[in-house]
Order: structure tokens, then sequence, then C-alpha cells
């Protein structure tokens, strides 16, 4: 089972119908990959916490950074100017940064996360990455071009 694979297939990017900010199929690439991210985090998250010796706190720790992402791409879309969308897309690039040492950490534990599916939710973390660092570049070259 691969880490996009976690949830209903039919469900628009893995978030429910009663979210409908997401039902619009124009909400942007970077928006969806972020919540299909959460969803395959708070997932394996689900399953990891099953198990009787594993640290909750690390597990808690993994999935807030995970799913934050997602949030704060979100409240990004409802930033008062250019500066704070930067800003909150800023927050949301240290989550992922934080997620990526809490996978690393939960990755060196084979009995945890398998190899294929710990390969799978860093492939998924990466181009939500590609996307963030395009949209805060793009960002930043449209601030630097208003304030010449």
């Amino acid at each position: 089972m691969t880490a996009s694979r976690l949830y209903d297939e039919n469900t628009l990017s893995g978030m429910s119908e009663f979210d409908p900010y997401y039902l619009d199929k124009t909400s942007g690439e970077l928006q969806n990959r972020s919540a299909s991210l959460a969803r395959s985090v708070r997932a394996i998250s689900h399953k990891i916490s099953e198990c009787s010796w594993v640290d909750k706190k690390l597990v808690d720790q993994f999935c807030r950074a995970g799913t934050s992402i997602g949030a704060n791409v979100r409240e990004a879309k409802f930033s008062e100017s250019n500066r704070d969308f930067l800003h909150k897309l800023k927050i949301a690039e240290k989550e992922l940064g934080e997620f990526f040492f809490w996978l690393g950490l939960l990755n060196s534990e084979p009995t945890l996360v398998n190899e294929d599916l710990g390969r799978q939710l860093f492939n998924d973390a990466m181009a939500v990455r590609n996307f963030l660092r395009a949209a805060i570049l793009t960002m930043r070259r449209k601030l630097n071009s208003s304030s010449s």
C-alpha cells in the first residue's frame, strides 16, 4: 500500500464533502497535494500508534508537522496581503522541514514504517516541497517587482 492510497480514492484530494474549499476543483495543485499528504500522514500515524512500544509523542509530532503543512497552505489562501501570503507559505515550508526530520527518525526503525511506504511518503512530500518553493519564489518575485 502506498502513502497516497491510504484514503478513499473517490474523495477529491482525500478531503471530505464537508470541506467546500477542496471540493472546488480549481483549488490548485499545492492545496490538493498538501491535503493528500496530510491524509496519508494521519493514516500512517494512526497505524504506527497501534504499536505498543512506540513513543507516542514522536508520532504526535510527526502527525502535527505533516498535517499542518496543508493547514498553512489553506491559511495562505485567505491571506490579507501578498506579504501575509508569503509568510504563511514560509510557515508551511518550515513545517515541511520538521516533517522530514520526524519522517527520517521514524524511517530509521523499519518495523514502524517499511521502506516502500517511507519512500512513497517522502516522494509525496518532495512534490509538495517543489510546489511550495515555486509558489514562494513566484511571490517573492512579485513583491520585489512591485517595490522597484
